[in-house]
C-alpha cells in the first residue's frame, strides 16, 4: 500500500492540528502566570466570547480530536509520510 502525505488527511487537519493547538495552549498556561493560554485568548478576541468559555471548549476539542484520529486510523489504514510528493 502506498503511503499518503499526512498534510492531505482529515486526521491531520481535524485531529492532530487541533490537539497540538490545545496542547500548546495548555503548556503555555501551565508554565506562565497566565490563566488563559494564547490560542484561547486569540479565539476569545476574534469571536467576542469569554476566555474561560473558550478554554473549556478547547479542552473538549482535544478529546474529539483524539477520537477523529482513532477513527481515521482504524482497520487497514494507509501509512503516512512526510513527503508531499507521495501519491494521493
Amino acid at each position: 500500500m502506498t503511503p499518503i502525505f499526512i498534510g492531505w488527511t482529515r486526521s491531520f487537519w481535524l485531529g492532530i492540528v487541533p490537539a497540538l493547538m490545545v496542547l500548546a495552549d495548555l503548556i503555555v498556561a501551565l508554565f506562565t502566570d497566565a490563566t488563559i493560554g494564547p490560542i484561547a485568548g486569540v479565539i476569545s478576541v476574534m469571536l467576542g466570547l469569554p476566555p474561560e468559555k473558550v478554554e473549556q471548549v478547547l479542552r473538549g476539542v482535544a478529546g474529539v480530536a483524539a477520537l477523529i484520529v482513532a477513527h481515521q486510523r482504524r482497520g487497514a489504514a494507509r501509512p503516512y509520510t512526510a513527503n508531499p510528493k507521495a501519491i494521493k
